[in-house]
């Protein structure tokens, strides 16, 4: 009950702000959407998955408003993580995408090849490890097991390869 009261008045806040009733400033929105993902990290930890994506969607939603994209990395690399634990990998692929293209604006060549080997050196076999990985390369993860899901290995390489 608490948290749909909580949603919809997150959904007041941002309607009054996009429609100009209640314009907030963008460290407004900034903070809003950073409170926001770290309550969906604390409700993944908890294993309440539900609830943790619904906080990553309102913070990517505050942080889209406010133009924050280095956070708004973080939020769409966990989306797609989130995504592909419910096994809909067409979510997980829409936001891996979304996650990669904040990438190139914040963190030009963070997803050349040599770091993302990097990154995936000391990983085991269905282990992600995601709590210490990089947003970008959570991203690029989460987008090749998408493909692979939807069946298109060659989407799948290419993307590993680029």
């Amino acid at each position: 009950q608490d948290s749909a009261a909580a949603a919809a008045y997150l959904e007041t806040v941002i309607d009054a702000h996009s429609n100009g009733q209640r314009k907030l400033t963008s460290a407004t929105l900034q903070t809003l959407g950073r409170r926001l993902f770290r309550a969906g990290c604390r409700s993944f930890a908890t294993g309440d998955l539900h609830h943790g994506i619904e906080r990553f969607e309102g913070a990517s939603r505050f942080l889209e408003l406010a133009e924050e994209n280095s956070d708004q990395l973080n939020v769409q690399a966990w989306l797609a993580y989130c995504y592909m634990i419910q096994d809909r990998p067409d979510k997980a692929k829409a936001r891996a995408v979304a996650a990669l293209r904040v990438a190139e604006r914040v963190q030009p060549n963070a997803g050349d090849v040599a770091s993302l080997m990097s990154d995936a050196a000391g990983l085991e076999e269905g282990d992600e490890g995601v709590a210490g990985m990089r947003p970008v390369t959570l991203a690029t993860l989460m987008l090749i097991k998408a493909h692979l899901k939807l069946g298109d290995a060659t989407e799948a390489i290419l993307d590993d390869l680029l």
